[in-house]
């Protein structure tokens, strides 16, 4: 069942989005229960959509509970989508590999291409924390 957040305003270069980050858990399969979380993100007044979507599996894990909101690779890098720098980061990068808000179209992205690319970017931003997990 997910649970619905308020949807969130944010300006990236004059242009206001929407977003939402939404909780989801997959039905269950054998013995495990699949989380993932979604970040929705539209432009104001357009019916484009882009889902960037982040599931669970034995190399990604995706927060629950009190962690809700952070998604990481395992003893890799871990982004919290709460955050409206993180949000902007990965719809700048969306946008670079092509999304088009004007589009009514809906995108879905596998979050876990991005992750890389989106920490890189926002090691340097004061503000936005990047957590780094390493094996011991």
């Amino acid at each position: 069942m997910a649970r619905e957040r308020s949807a969130r305003r944010l300006v990236a270069n004059d242009i206001v989005f929407i977003w939402s980050l939404r909780h989801k858990h997959l039905p269950y399969q054998a013995i495990n229960r699949q989380c993932r979380e979604v970040l929705g993100i539209s432009r104001e007044r357009e019916r484009g959509r882009l889902e960037i979507a982040f599931r669970s599996d034995p190399n990604h894990a995706v927060g629950d509970g009190c962690y809700a909101g952070q998604v990481g690779i395992v003893d890799g890098v871990w982004l919290n989508l709460r955050m409206p720098g993180v949000v902007r980061t990965l719809l700048d990068e969306a946008t670079e590999r092509g999304w088009n808000a004007q589009q009514p179209t809906l995108l879905r992205i596998d979050g876990w291409g991005l992750v890389d690319s989106v920490a890189s970017k926002l090691e340097n931003h004061a503000g936005v924390e990047i957590r780094r997990r390493h094996a011991v």
